[in-house]
């Protein structure tokens, strides 16, 4: 996540964490001191995913997203490293319709299955930015 501080890293496993489907699959991922900081620093978060699930942490990153008041960035990345990339400078002022898409899409690309959008069945793109 970049344009982020460590409370906007906690923030986001906080929004993670009240999520049914989600609770208890989401760890903080801590970096250790660097020279001159008096402790460790949240540098990623972990989701253990199953069935259902990539949608509902899709759903909570870009809502999460939307009510920042500053340009963030959050990349999410599978083991196997397909990845899908939202910034806040593109769904701050979409629709309903425009995020239902990108939801769409976005757990499309991460589920590695087709997207239903528009009608039309599409098969996501590896590695895809949105």
């Amino acid at each position: 996540m970049s344009g982020a501080d460590a409370d906007g890293v906690r923030s986001l496993r906080e929004s993670l964490s009240w999520e049914d489907e989600l609770r208890g699959r989401v760890e903080l991922v801590e970096a250790a001191p660097r020279r001159g900081e008096l402790g460790v620093v949240p540098d990623a978060l972990v989701v253990a995913l199953g069935p259902g699930v990539v949608t509902a942490v899709v759903s909570v990153v870009i809502t999460w997203i939307r009510h920042r008041s500053y340009d963030v960035d959050v990349e999410m990345t599978r083991a196997d490293g397909a990845k899908v990339a939202v910034s806040a400078k593109r769904v701050r002022g979409a629709n309903s319709d425009s995020l239902r898409e990108l939801v769409t899409e976005a757990a499309a690309t991460l589920d590695g299955v087709a997207a239903e959008v528009d009608g039309s069945a599409r098969r996501p793109a590896e590695d895809v930015d949105q």
